[in-house]
C-alpha cells in the first residue's frame, strides 16, 4: 500500500489508474486460484487491502509485474526487495545453516529502512521479523508449522457455516461435516498411497500433433508410435500427490555452485504404453531480473520426452509471464538441493 501510495504522490500514477490495473491483469492459470481481488480506490483511501492472506501473498509476489513500469522509481521499493529476499530464505525447503547469518543481516536492514522510509508503517510485527533466525535455528523450516495451512483449514469452517444456514447448533454442525469429509477422504486412503489421477482427458489424432513432437515420438518410441492413429491427452496429471498442467513450467534441476534453477514447460501429456509422458520444451535461463524478482527464461524448441517418475520434485507447478518483451518465472522461495 505504501509504494502505491508513494507511486501516485510522484505522478507515476493514479489511484483510478491502479484499480484498473488490478482488475484487468491477467494471471496464470495456477495463480488464478488465488487471485487477490482489485485494489479500488476506497481501499487506498481507507489504507487498507482486503482479500484473504493467499491472495494477499500472491499480490505481494506478483507486484513487481503488475507494476514493472514504475517500481524501479520508487525509493521505498528497497524495502520490498529485502522483504522479498528475506521471505525466499523464509519459505525454502529444505533450508541451509550457512543462510542464517545473511538472514539476520537482512532482519536488522529490513527494520532499519522500516523505520527510515516508512516510520508510520512500523508495526511490532517489523520488530518480530528480526526473531526469524533464532526461531530456524531452534525448530527448522517455518513452512512446516506456519499458519498458512490454518487458514486454509479455517476456510473450510467459514464456507460450511455460511452455506448451511445453520445457527442454532452451529459447532455441532462444522463438527459433523468435518467428520464425515474425514471418514470420505480416508476411506479413498490415497494420501498414502502412490497413484495417477489424470483430468482433461481427449482423444488427439497424429495430425493434430506438430511435426517437431512427431518427429520426437517416433525417434524414441518407434514403431509403436507409427501404429498409433490416436493419442490419450489430459490437461493435468497428478502423479505421487503432485500437480502436473499443460503449459505449466517447473523446476527440473540446479546448476552450478550458485543453484541456479533450470525449468522446462509442459507441452503435451499423453499416454503411451499404458504410461503417461510429458512433452516438455527445455527453457534457458537467461539470468535474474532483481526489479521483477523472477527468472528470465527464453524457448529454443529443445523439446524432450520425460517421464513424471524420474522427476524430482523442486518447486510446485509456475506461471510464465510476459513483461517487457521477456518471459520470466516467479519463484516463492529459495532453492537448494538436499544433502
Amino acid at each position: 500500500m505504501a509504494l502505491l501510495k508513494e507511486a501516485s504522490n510522484l505522478k507515476l500514477i493514479t489511484f483510478a489508474a491502479i484499480q484498473e490495473r488490478t482488475e484487468n491483469f491477467s494471471y496464470g492459470e495456477l495463480d488464478a486460484s488465488n487471485k487477490p481481488p482489485p485494489i479500488q480506490v476506497k481501499h487506498l483511501n481507507n489504507d487498507r487491502i482486503t482479500g484473504s492472506a493467499a491472495q494477499k501473498f500472491c499480490l505481494f509476489r506478483l507486484f513487481p509485474i503488475i507494476f514493472s513500469d514504475m517500481v524501479e522509481h520508487l525509493k521505498s521499493f528497497k524495502i520490498y526487495l529485502i522483504l522479498r529476499e528475506m521471505l525466499d530464505i523464509i519459505l525454502a525447503l529444505p533450508q541451509r545453516k550457512s543462510w542464517l547469518p545473511y538472514l539476520e543481516t537482512l532482519s536488522i536492514n529490513f527494520q532499519c529502512m522500516m523505520l527510515e522510509l516508512l516510520p508510520d508503517k512500523a508495526t511490532p510485527k517489523v520488530h518480530y521479523a528480526t526473531e526469524y533466525t533464532k526461531i530456524i535455528e531452534e525448530n527448522g523450516p517455518p513452512l512446516r508449522y506456519w499458519c498458512m495451512r490454518y487458514e486454509g483449514a479455517h476456510l473450510y469452517f467459514k464456507k460450511i457455516a455460511m452455506q448451511s444456514y445453520n445457527f442454532k447448533n452451529i459447532p455441532k454442525t462444522l463438527a459433523q461435516r468435518q467428520q464425515l469429509r474425514q471418514c470420505f477422504l480416508m476411506s479413498k486412503c490415497r494420501f498414502l498411497k502412490s497413484y495417477q489421477e489424470a483430468s482433461g482427458n481427449k482423444i488427439i489424432y497424429m495430425h493434430e500433433i506438430d511435426s517437431k513432437v512427431k518427429v520426437l515420438l517416433n525417434h524414441r518410441y518407434g514403431s509403436q508410435f507409427i501404429q498409433s492413429q490416436t493419442l490419450l491427452q489430459c490437461s493435468q496429471l497428478i502423479h505421487n500427490h503432485v500437480i502436473y498442467k499443460q503449459h505449466a513450467v517447473y523446476v527440473y534441476d540446479l546448476e552450478h555452485v550458485e543453484e541456479i534453477p533450470v525449468f522446462f514447460q509442459i507441452i503435451h501429456i499423453l499416454k503411451l504404453n499404458q504410461e503417461w509422458i510429458f512433452v516438455v520444451d527445455l527453457l534457458n535461463t537467461d539470468g535474474f531480473s532483481t526489479k521483477l524478482w523472477s527468472y528470465r527464461v527464453s524457448s529454443y524448441d529443445r523439446l524432450d520426452i520425460v517421464s513424471p517418475n524420474n522427476i524430482k520434485y523442486y518447486h510446485k507447478g509456475l506461471d510464465l509471464y510476459k513483461v517487457d518483451h521477456f518471459h520470466v518465472v516467479n519463484l516463492t522461495s529459495r532453492l537448494t538441493k538436499t544433502n
